[in-house]
Parts: C-alpha cells; sequence; structure tokens
C-alpha cells in the first residue's frame, strides 16, 4: 500500500501541468523530459524524443513547443539544454506506446487532468459559480482581517508560531468541509497550476459552504478575544463550530471520479 502512496504522490509532482501557448491557444502541456523521466526510459532523452517525434508526425508549433533553457551540469559551467512541452494529446500517445505499467499510469493522469480542467472550466463558466465565488470574498476578507489581530493578539500571550494560524485556519475549515481536506485539494491543486486560490477547485455549494464557515470562524475569533480567552482556547472554540456546522451540512467530495476516489484513498493510508 505505501508503493501505491507514493506513485500516487510523485506522478503528481514528478509529471506537473503547465500552460504553454501552442497555435495560438493557451493549452494543457507537460514537459516531455519529465514524461521521459517518470517512464523510466533507458534512451538517452534527445534521442527519445526526436525519435518519436519523426515516428509519429508531431509537429513543433501544434503538438509541442520548443525552449532553451541555460543549466549547471556538475561543476562544467552553464549549458544549454532543450526542452519540449508537449500537449496532453502528445502525452498520452507517447505513454502509449511505450507499453508498460508508468505508461498506462501517466495516460490516465493525463486523462483524468482533461477532465477536471474540463469541469473546472465548465462550472467557472456558470453564473451560479460567479455569483457564489464573488459573494465568497467579503468574508475572507473580513475574516483574513480578524485572523490578523488574532495572531497579534497571540503574540501577546506569548505564542511564537502565531503567523501559522493564517495557514492553520483555512486547512482547519477545508479538513472539516471536504473528503480528504485541505491534503487532497492541494494534491489535486498540483495538476493545475494556473489556479490562483484553492476555492477554483469548488462548485458554488461548496464555496457557499465555505462563505458560511468564514464567518462561523470570524465570530468566533473575535468572540474569544472579546472574552480574553487563550489564544489556544480560540481557535479550538472556532475549530468547535465549524465541525458543529460541518456535521449539519455533511462532507462533500471535491471533483470526485473513480481516479480521484483510488488517489484519496492511497494517499490517506
Amino acid at each position: 500500500m505505501s508503493k501505491s502512496k507514493n506513485n500516487v504522490i510523485s506522478i503528481n509532482q514528478l509529471i506537473p501541468i503547465n500552460s504553454q501557448e501552442i497555435d495560438s491557444e493557451k493549452v494543457q502541456t507537460v514537459n516531455a523530459r519529465d514524461v521521459w523521466k517518470f517512464l523510466e526510459v533507458k534512451t538517452e532523452f534527445a534521442d527519445w524524443i526526436q525519435r518519436n517525434i519523426k515516428r509519429y508526425d508531431f509537429i513543433e508549433g501544434i503538438d509541442y513547443v520548443c525552449s532553451s533553457d541555460l543549466t549547471n551540469k556538475q561543476g562544467r559551467g552553464k549549458h544549454k539544454i532543450q526542452e519540449y512541452y508537449v500537449s496532453l494529446d502528445m502525452a498520452k500517445e507517447l505513454t502509449m506506446v511505450q507499453n508498460n505499467p508508468k505508461g498506462r499510469e501517466a495516460r490516465q493522469y493525463f486523462i483524468q487532468c482533461e477532465k477536471m480542467l474540463k469541469k473546472i472550466l465548465l462550472r467557472q463558466a456558470r453564473i451560479d459559480w460567479k455569483t457564489a465565488k464573488n459573494k465568497s470574498i467579503l468574508p475572507q476578507i473580513q475574516k483574513t482581517d480578524t485572523i490578523k489581530v488574532f495572531v497579534e493578539y497571540a503574540k501577546i500571550q506569548g505564542s511564537r508560531n502565531a503567523e501559522t494560524y493564517y495557514m492553520n485556519i483555512q486547512k482547519m475549515e477545508y479538513d472539516a468541509l471536504f473528503n480528504g481536506g485541505y491534503k487532497h485539494l492541494k494534491l489535486l491543486s498540483l495538476a493545475f497550476p494556473d489556479l490562483k486560490v484553492l476555492k477554483d477547485l469548488l462548485n458554488d455549494k461548496q464555496l457557499f459552504t465555505i462563505i458560511n464557515a468564514d464567518i462561523i470562524v470570524e465570530k468566533a475569533l473575535q468572540e474569544g478575544m472579546d472574552k480574553n480567552l487563550s489564544y489556544k482556547d480560540i481557535f479550538k472554540l472556532a475549530k468547535e463550530r465549524v465541525l458543529t456546522f460541518a456535521d449539519f451540512v455533511g462532507k462533500s467530495s471535491i471533483l470526485f471520479d473513480g481516479m480521484q476516489r483510488k488517489s484519496l484513498m492511497l494517499a490517506n493510508n
């Protein structure tokens, strides 16, 4: 099980999705070198990619784009290396012809990334999603302002890690409200580096849930400080109220299909 867990994490981290302009359109791409490393190809990268481009008639500017990057090579100074950023369709073909377990795993990953992006784009085009996203901004700002006061409050009481509450409170909310919690959202977001915030992975109903959670947290922090409670007890109060709210609304799943369920199950074991 631990081996599978490592595979789930590595495929997200070792084959990150990028955005490149190909054929005058911004598309999802991957660095072919990352695919080559993940597939554990024995052939030199340059030979492997050039042979496949020629064999399968991939076209520069349509299927892939190139860039030259400077890199340090074991004390020999800086050298230019050619990088190939390939479309997900081309990446899927490269993994198909590899025809091994690594290739099949990578191909499934690219397919899921395409499906997830399509869901995100369709969702963000809807008026109700945009309305929910806009309505979530003010409660988040108010919560952030109150956390700022709370951080100073905690510092006065002797906390040496008060700044971590900005992240800890957000993590606490996501852990309480969503299956897989903050960890799973971060795992999914690795496939979409263009997403500005984790909230872009949520649907409109989940955004409204976060709005209420932000309001609950903000009021709990303010109430605790008004009562001069210890900063630890205030955080505990906010967490208890969010958990009570989560029990009422129930946890929901984020962009789930079979592949995400498998990834979440393995990542949590």
